[in-house]
C-alpha cells in the first residue's frame, strides 16, 4: 500500500465516484463446521438498488446526504488506517435502504474506504478496505458483490480465513427478475441484536449441511448456467 502522511492539494481537486450494489444474501451452506470452515453463503447482487457517494480530499471532514452519520464512522477509520491527518468532503447520493436485507453497512462501508484511498492516491484490495471496516466476518457475498457483481458463492470461514473467499462467480441471466416485498412498518435484524441471535444458534446437522451444499453444487449452480429458472428456484 503507497504511503501518503500528508495532504495532497490535488486530492481536493480530484472527486472519485464509487456506486456500490445493493445484494441479496440467499443463506449459509454449512452452519455444522465439521470439515473446518464454518458458513459458507450464497449471494445475489443487484444491479438497480446501489449507494452512490463522492469524496473530494479536504483539510477538514465534511459529509453530507442519507447515512451521513454511518458514512462519517467508515470515514474516520480509513483516515487513520491510511495516516491521512487532514480529512474528506463525502457527498452520499444515494443509499441503501438500512436493516432492510440489502447490505447497506457493508455497501456503505467498502464505498466510503475505496473512495477515499482512491481520492489520496493509495492502492488498496477490496479485501484490505473491508478488514479496516470490520467486515466479512461471516460472509464475503457483500465484499464480492461490490468488486465483482453478478451470483456467488463464498467459502466461509477457516481457521486462517481473513474474509471469507469467493469460490464461485456467475453471471446472474438479465431475463432474471427479481421481486422485492419491504414492510416498512418493520426492521431487520443487526447490531447487538444480531450477534447475539448468531451465539444463540444451535449447532446444525452435518446431514442438513450436506444437503444444503449438494443443493447448491448440484442444483443452483447448474441450473443457473443452463439458464433453468425453475429449478434454479427451487434449489434457493
Amino acid at each position: 500500500m503507497k504511503k501518503q502522511t500528508t495532504f495532497d492539494s490535488k486530492a481536493s481537486q480530484n472527486t472519485v465516484h464509487v456506486l456500490a450494489p445493493a445484494r441479496l444474501h440467499l443463506g449459509f451452506i454449512d452452519m455444522h463446521g465439521g470439515m473446518g470452515r464454518y458458513f459458507g453463503s450464497l449471494g445475489l447482487c443487484l444491479a438497480d438498488i446501489y449507494t452512490h457517494i463522492s469524496v473530494t480530499g479536504s483539510d477538514s471532514v465534511f459529509i453530507q446526504g442519507p447515512s451521513s452519520h454511518r458514512a462519517s464512522i467508515y470515514a474516520g477509520r480509513m483516515l487513520e488506517h491510511l495516516g491521512i491527518p487532514t480529512g474528506v468532503n463525502i457527498t452520499v447520493h444515494e443509499a441503501i435502504l438500512e436493516h432492510a436485507g440489502l447490505g447497506s453497512g457493508t455497501q456503505l462501508s467498502l464505498a466510503v474506504g475505496t473512495a477515499i484511498a482512491m481520492a489520496y492516491g493509495f492502492d488498496i484490495s477490496g479485501e484490505q478496505v473491508a478488514s479496516v471496516m470490520e467486515r466479512g466476518k461471516r460472509s464475503g457475498i457483500g465484499i464480492g458483490a461490490f468488486s465483482q457483481g453478478g451470483f456467488l458463492v463464498d467459502g466461509g470461514r477457516g481457521k486462517e480465513t481473513g474474509v471469507p473467499p469467493i469460490i464461485c462467480h456467475l453471471p446472474f441471466p438479465e431475463s432474471w427478475r427479481i421481486v422485492l416485498v419491504f414492510d416498512s412498518g418493520h426492521q431487520g435484524m443487526h447490531g447487538l441484536g444480531e450477534i447475539k441471535a448468531f451465539e444463540s444458534l444451535q449447532p446444525m446437522s452435518e446431514d442438513m449441511s450436506g444437503r444444503l451444499c449438494r443443493l447448491t453444487l448440484m442444483q443452483a449452480l447448474p441450473a443457473l448456467v443452463e439458464e433453468n429458472c425453475e429449478q434454479f428456484g427451487a434449489s434457493i
